[in-house]
């Protein structure tokens, strides 16, 4: 119930954009991927399932290399610093060169299935 001053007071104004924005862009995202999805399928006939494989690996190559422009911490760099022991500073090439790596075998990826279509 809310307090003498009202619902200010009792934690209605700590929901901000940061607490709830980023999943809802997200789930906004999954939705909106799922709908062009269905569409696509539906537009492409029997070529349906290769387009939303390319299109998938196509936004999947770009989550990765978009982390690979200069004054960006490249993907994998980001997950590896998330272990407890953290990131030796001697793998940080490492682990750019293996988020180039993803990069390019997605987009090689994107390619087959668009040569299959």
């Amino acid at each position: 119930m809310p307090g003498p001053q009202g619902y200010a007071s009792s934690g209605w104004r700590s929901l901000s954009w940061r607490s709830w924005g980023w999943p809802a862009l997200w789930a906004a995202a999954i939705a909106l991927e799922a709908m062009a999805g269905g569409v696509s399928v539906w537009f492409a006939g029997r070529h349906g399932p290769a387009l939303v494989a390319v299109l998938l690996n196509v936004l999947a190559a770009l989550r990765f290399a978009a982390t690979l422009r200069p004054g960006r911490v490249p993907l994998i760099t980001k997950y590896a610093r998330c272990d407890e022991q953290g990131l030796p500073q001697d793998c940080e090439g490492y682990t750019r060169a293996l988020t180039g790596c993803w990069a390019g075998l997605l987009a090689g990826f994107s390619l087959l299935h668009a040569g299959a279509m």
